[in-house]
């Protein structure tokens, strides 16, 4: 069976599956607090799901090659690489959490270093270390 999708509706289906990834994650965090593994586990086996479902998306082939299909890889990878840092960003807030370290003031620096990157046009001069250490 042949199955035909445009740009925005492959955009649309990987954004909600990250979207419901995002979700069941959260959920199980929350169950996890509660100490509720049966919760807990279902949530993480949902979260998988929507990413091995998003992770097959992803390996789709698009044909021919055009502007527009390499536009949509760009924007698929983007969508990848927002979903693996917000996973990293969750689990050190957990960190965070269980340590007594204050989520705010790592919330604050990560957000001071975006707007950095951000007034230098995207940081364009490869030098990590000067820009993360201010």
């Amino acid at each position: 069976m042949k199955l035909e999708l445009t740009l925005d509706e492959v955009s649309a289906v990987t954004q909600a599956l990250l979207s419901k990834a995002q979700e069941a994650e959260e959920e199980a965090l929350g169950c996890e607090k509660l100490r509720n593994a049966a919760a807990t586990e279902f949530w993480k086996k949902r979260a998988n799901l929507y990413k091995k479902t998003f992770e097959a998306i992803m390996s789709i082939q698009f044909t021919p090659d055009t502007p527009a299909t390499r536009r949509a890889f760009n924007r698929l990878a983007r969508e990848k690489l927002k979903l693996r840092l917000l996973a990293d960003i969750r689990m050190d807030l957990m960190v965070c959490e269980l340590e007594g370290y204050s989520k705010l003031e790592y919330l604050d620096e990560l957000l001071a270093l975006m707007q950095k990157l951000r007034k230098k046009g995207g940081g364009g001069d490869g030098d990590y270390e000067k820009f993360a250490n201010h």
